[in-house]
């Protein structure tokens, strides 16, 4: 108990030295956040179906697990890659 109480005053200590702040337009946030709630709004999310070795997103009636063209072929020295949000518009 007494390490978690270390831990937390700590913590705060970083928060107030490091203000926790937006990672796309620097906003202030709360702690464990990484976007405020409009940058949140505006990202687009990765939704199924996408590639399960890269998570790039595909449109259409995919229903199991699949590996696109991209991927398939490849030598590729991970199991997989995940993204939340598309690399695209604010993110």
């Amino acid at each position: 108990m007494i390490a978690l109480t270390k831990f937390n005053g700590l913590d705060a200590l970083v928060s107030l030295l490091y203000p926790p702040v937006c990672t796309i337009c620097g906003a202030n946030i709360r702690t464990g956040e990484y976007l405020c709630d409009e940058c949140e709004r505006k990202a687009v999310r990765i939704v199924a179906p996408f590639c399960q070795k890269c998570t790039e997103p595909f449109e259409g009636a995919i229903t199991s697990t699949f590996t696109c063209a991209n991927c398939a072929h490849r030598a590729i020295h991970f199991d997989a890659a995940v993204a939340a949000y598309r690399g695209r518009g604010i993110v």
